[in-house]
């Protein structure tokens, strides 16, 4: 796949039907993004056909291992079909660190499966709660008040690169449960991957967990620091500073 369609999924529609009928022909589907990168249609029909067959077991599978977690919404469904190498370890965060919605007690939790023919290999380095403890003076002082906003912050920060971490090989055919908003990760070698994401709320929390973005606080707390609401100076403050794929691409280029 291009390299700008990495992380393609369900929420760009690769898993509709890539062709429909208009005025009586048979046209491709703009609502499936396939359909803009595929040239050939019986390629295009296969691939819709394939991702959506991964995507339905996938969806089984979460149900059966998380019976008590409770969507907010659908599956979401990811294809990562682009060579991926040693990007670096990091906590994952999304919509560029904007701040998420701690009213509800959620989590997030992601199914990973290989689809290649050789080993997937990842570094899994220490609990984001640890983390926070090993950090001290490192990170500043103050932390933002918000999961998403924080794993973001860590990683322009770049600490968590420098973490250790032990070597996980997931085999053709095999899968990894995490949360990688909570683990720091790096993908240090891998072709094809699937992956589900399951947010929502667990109605089995255990020991008054509520869930990592309100827990987060507590993390925070616990190791020392203050909390902060101000998330827009926060990002604003970390504006031009290379995320952890940036600083990944230049270490490959100066051994290339």
């Amino acid at each position: 796949m291009p390299e700008k369609h990495k992380k393609i999924g369900s929420r760009n529609g690769v898993t509709l039907t890539p062709f429909i009928l208009k005025n009586g022909d048979l046209v491709r589907n703009p609502e499936n993004a396939l359909s803009r990168v595929i040239k050939k249609d019986s390629f295009l029909a296969k691939l819709a056909y394939e991702f959506r067959g991964i995507e339905v077991q996938l969806q089984n599978f979460a149900r059966m291992m998380f019976p008590t977690v409770k969507p907010a919404g659908s599956y979401n469904c990811t294809f990562r079909l682009v060579p991926t190498r040693s990007e670096g370890l990091h906590f994952d965060y999304f919509a560029e660190g904007s701040p998420m919605d701690n009213s509800a007690p959620k989590t997030r939790v992601k199914i990973f499966l290989n689809l290649d023919a050789v080993d997937r290999v990842w570094r899994v380095g220490p609990t984001l709660p640890d983390f926070l403890k090993i950090s001290r003076g490192v990170l500043p002082d103050v932390l933002p008040a918000d999961l998403n906003t924080l794993n973001y912050l860590i990683d322009r920060i770049g600490n968590a690169e420098r973490c250790a971490a032990v070597e996980v090989r997931i085999p053709p055919g095999g899968a990894v449960i995490a949360n990688g908003a909570t683990v720091g990760h790096e993908i240090v070698y891998g072709n094809r991957m699937a992956a589900i994401e399951i947010v929502g709320e667990n109605t089995a929390f255990v020991n008054g967990f509520e869930g990592e973005r309100r827990a987060s606080v507590q993390w925070m707390k616990d190791a020392g620091y203050e909390l902060s609401t101000d998330f827009d100076g926060i990002l604003k403050s970390l504006e031009g500073v290379p995320s952890g794929i940036d600083r990944a691409k230049e270490r490959l280029s100066a051994i290339a």
